[in-house]
């Protein structure tokens, strides 16, 4: 393929510009935290670390099946500025094509053709053809073929008149060589616990074999007390091929008459990290906010109970301190304060198992300078330094509550975020209550909780963005948000909580419905760019520098030298 740059030089340099790039730095080599542990740790990290290398290399090709051909051309042409400034931001982002903070979509190559579906599937495929090609499998008996194009874990591609999935072990070579230095790391570790996790892994990597990552996952979520985490992550909130099927009753039928499972595509991504005790202790005393959540969720005897008393919430939390993002887990600004995994599609949940929440301590940044020119001064005293991470610890708790296995099509993650949004504030009386938090903070977290404002109307794919239009126009709509004079925001405190239990109730019951039409009109009605969000978005545009955001991963890169292994064995303990 031909490559025709399309972002200009002062475009290039106004995206790198330091001044208007949130920059999340990760752990370097001469942190406290690395250079804490033992000669055979750090020998552990660094192969995990490599490992991550190789899931970032799948993950290109899962995105889109361009970027490793546009990186090779930006290589060789980096005597170009205009190439080399192109792969500086092109290494930042991860994609060629991403939006920026302001709403705008920015691509890096001309008349770029973005699929809501990344590379999952072939890329002139559309949804018509293929809901027709799905019908003709079945009546054609292709039965097993179908399942495996409807699995999390395969890359769609054509086979003659139709369609095939292949396996992700099998599409992917790069699975050997990331299996290849995990059992390098194993070979360091002194954690049999860990190391048992670390052998049900490399299995899930290279065999057809779901129980391997259902046993993998096991492990992963009971893994608290070792040193270092390792996670590959699985998550389907890019795949919007395969949720259409939701949107087609008549196919969704014909599947479910042929007992067919429908999955959306699994991303890839990678994570390395040390645990920060201090940090996770901290988060092991918040257990009885998972409590708290789990008695107030609305319609519980409208779902399975013994699921909800027998699942043990967390297995375990961490606060880490990270040594690297890869893959899905930082592109395209998509960089989150924490992930509660494994999701409800994978096997280990569906036969109850627990999860592992995982706070991120260094995407965590200072407060957001644009607050003081979107809150009114009596309200803007409630803002607290940890608001924003104790509304992400509710957040996180509430996914593992309401209903599983939802199916609403594309619209299934911007609900769920959205239930896990609103559990943020539904429950904090009951949280203040039981003096988990106190007034202060309980008001510091609702003002940070509905401070996510977009600075346009977000595509449906982005799902955080999404929801948080939805929760915005209905706080306006029942007078918890108002704008004053001055256009600043002002909160009223119990309506916020009286409007999130009240929505939060709708959108269980809309999870609970399965019903991709329902959740439609429930979107229509909320997900509206209205002139309050507009006003607001002007203000943020006129007053706040950012315009993107990326993970630098020194620790990480350096690493991946053959320096790091030299300078590691020689060093004295």
């Amino acid at each position: 393929m031909e490559f025709e740059l399309n972002l200009s030089i002062n475009q290039l340099k106004n995206y790198l510009d330091s001044e208007k790039h949130i920059c999340h730095t990760l752990l370097d080599k001469q942190s406290k935290e690395f250079l804490a542990l033992d000669k055979n740790e750090k020998m552990v990290v660094c192969y995990l670390s490599r490992a991550s290398y190789w899931i970032e290399k799948i993950f290109y090709k899962m995105e889109n099946q361009y970027n490793e051909e546009f990186l090779k051309f930006l290589n060789e042409n980096s005597n170009d500025e205009r190439c080399d400034l192109t792969k500086q931001l092109f290494e930042k982002v991860r994609t060629m094509s991403f939006i920026d903070f302001l709403g705008r979509r920015v691509d890096l190559i001309k008349n770029y053709q973005k699929t809501n579906f990344l590379n999952f599937y072939p890329q002139d495929l559309t949804f018509k053809k293929f809901h027709s090609i799905l019908n003709l499998m079945l009546d054609q008996g292709k039965i097993e073929e179908v399942k495996k194009i409807l699995t999390a874990h395969t890359m769609v591609v054509y086979k003659d008149d139709v369609l095939e999935g292949i396996e992700y072990i099998d599409y992917f070579p790069e699975f050997k060589e990331c299996a290849k230095q995990l059992q390098l790391a194993k070979s360091y570790s002194t954690d049999k616990q860990f190391n048992e996790f670390l052998d049900y892994q490399i299995k899930a990597i290279t065999q057809d074999n779901q129980e391997f990552d259902c046993m993998a996952d096991t492990l992963w979520t009971n893994l608290q007390n070792s040193k270092i985490d390792f996670t590959i992550t699985r998550e389907s909130y890019q795949d919007k091929m395969t949720e259409s099927i939701f949107e087609n009753q008549e196919l969704l039928l014909k599947l479910k008459n042929f007992k067919i499972e429908i999955n959306s595509k699994d991303l890839l991504g990678a994570r390395v990290g040390l645990k920060n005790e201090e940090g996770t202790q901290f988060l092991m005393s918040t257990e009885k906010i998972s409590q708290i959540i789990k008695n107030n969720m609305p319609h519980q005897d409208k779902y399975v109970q013994k699921f909800m008393q027998s699942e043990v919430v967390n297995k375990s939390m961490l606060d880490l301190d990270l040594v690297c993002l890869s893959g899905g887990e930082a592109f395209g600004g998509q960089i989150t304060l924490a992930q509660n995994l494994p999701n409800d599609d994978k096997l280990s949940v569906k036969r109850g198992g627990g999860r592992k929440t995982i706070y991120h301590r260094q995407i965590r940044f200072s407060p957001r300078e644009i607050d003081k020119y979107l809150v009114c001064e009596k309200d803007l005293k409630h803002k607290t330094k940890n608001g924003d991470f104790f509304g992400t610890i509710c957040h996180e708790i509430t996914h593992s509550f309401g209903p599983k296995q939802v199916k609403l099509g594309q619209y299934s993650s911007i609900f769920e975020e959205c239930k896990a949004d609103l559990g943020m504030l539904a429950f904090l009386p009951e949280l203040k209550q039981a003096n988990i938090f106190d007034e202060k903070e309980v008001k510091g977290i609702i003002i940070d909780a509905l401070l996510g404002f977009s600075r346009k109307k977000p595509p449906l794919e982005y799902a955080h963005q999404v929801e948080r239009v939805m929760i915005s126009n209905k706080m306006f709509e029942s007078g918890a948000l108002s704008l004053n004079q001055q256009n600043k925001l002002c909160f009223d405190f119990k309506k916020v909580i009286s409007s999130a239990k009240e929505m939060l109730s709708q959108v269980v019951l809309l999870q609970l419905s399965n019903s991709a039409t329902q959740a439609k009109q429930f979107l229509d009605k909320y997900f509206v760019w209205t002139d309050n969000l507009e006003t607001i978005a002007q203000i943020i545009k006129a007053n706040s520098k950012r315009i993107c955001q990326s993970v630098k991963q020194p620790l990480f890169e350096y690493l991946l030298t053959k320096q790091a292994e030299k300078d590691i064995l020689e060093s004295e303990e």
